[in-house]
């Protein structure tokens, strides 16, 4: 796999940042790659050898890779640019319990200087010849993490309900390998443990789940109640206001009829003069339909 990490983006740590990430979860520096493959190599070999099973995550299975932090003294308030990571945890199962893991280059402050062109190499890799010529203002220096060459690795819990963490970091290059059985007697003992706290997680999920459901429900009938007395009471005020309108209807017709006979005492003259305008104050009402806001009207349950 190594020429997958080798096709990489910039990085002004010094660790790799390959384009592909379906890998196993290590991050290397170029100079340091070799070596931290081949510490992982003995790692996942030792965890097999005691029947526990190193893989990738499987696809779609909810496995959480936790938070990474590669500096070997990590500085809570400080920005830091979170390194590359894979698509996919790399996980070893002890017994049915997942556990995750990274194998990391740390990285250390180092006193770097800068090459123009917003490059900075690390004042330890330079020549006698470079110190005297990159020298301030054009070429000051400041202080950034770099990569350090030595390895750290970075246990943890895959469930998103429990969290747990170990780290096991080396004081010189090349020492994972003497700290290896002390790593899988770690995991093999923080099994049970992280198998105890995750029951424990997905039954008060559990109940918090149904907590919720039952407050859904709760919910929905307050609205569906809310619903029903607005629909009552739009249903009321709108059959008061077809009541109203037939009133208003049967108090114009009565107008009208009354005229009508009223008008049948008057002189032919007369009479003829309020026709006319007994047919123009129609015309200016126009068609009275008393029932056609109760057709229109929708009952409770209509609603």
């Amino acid at each position: 796999m190594k020429q997958h990490f080798l096709k990489t983006r910039d990085s002004d740590t010094g660790l790799l940042r390959p384009y592909k990430r379906h890998l196993v979860d290590i991050i290397a520096s170029p100079k340091h790659l070799d070596s931290t493959l081949d510490a992982a190599d003995a790692l996942f070999r030792a965890l097999g050898a005691r029947g526990h099973r190193v893989m990738l995550a499987p696809p779609n299975s909810h496995v959480r890779r936790d938070e990474l932090d590669e500096r070997e003294f990590p500085k809570k308030g400080h920005y830091h640019r979170k390194v590359w990571s894979p698509d996919r945890a790399t996980v070893v199962y002890v017994g049915d319990v997942s556990i995750g893991l990274t194998l990391f280059e740390m990285t250390e402050s180092v006193e770097m200087v800068y090459m123009g062109s917003s490059k900075y190499i690390p004042v330890r890799d330079l020549t006698p010849e470079q110190l005297r010529r990159y020298r301030e203002p054009n070429h000051w220096r400041t202080t950034k993490d770099f990569t350090s060459g030595r390895l750290a690795l970075q246990a943890y819990s895959t469930s998103w309900r429990v969290k747990w963490s170990e780290r096991w970091q080396e004081a010189t290059a090349g020492q994972l390998a003497s700290l290896t059985s002390k790593v899988i007697k770690a995991l093999e003992a923080a099994a049970p443990e992280l198998a105890r706290r995750k029951e424990e997680a997905d039954k008060q999920a559990e109940e918090e789940h149904r907590k919720w459901q039952e407050a859904r429900r709760r919910a929905e009938e307050e609205a569906e109640r809310a619903r029903q007395a607005k629909a009552r009471l739009e249903s009321r005020q709108d059959l008061l206001a077809a009541i109203a309108s037939w009133e208003q209807v049967r108090s114009i017709q009565a107008y009208f009829e009354a005229a009508e006979r009223e008008m049948q005492h008057l002189p032919e003259a007369d009479r003829e003069h309020v026709r006319g305008r007994l047919a123009e104050a129609r015309g200016l009402i126009g068609e009275v339909d008393a029932l056609a806001l109760l057709k229109a009207w929708r009952a409770p349950l209509e609603r």
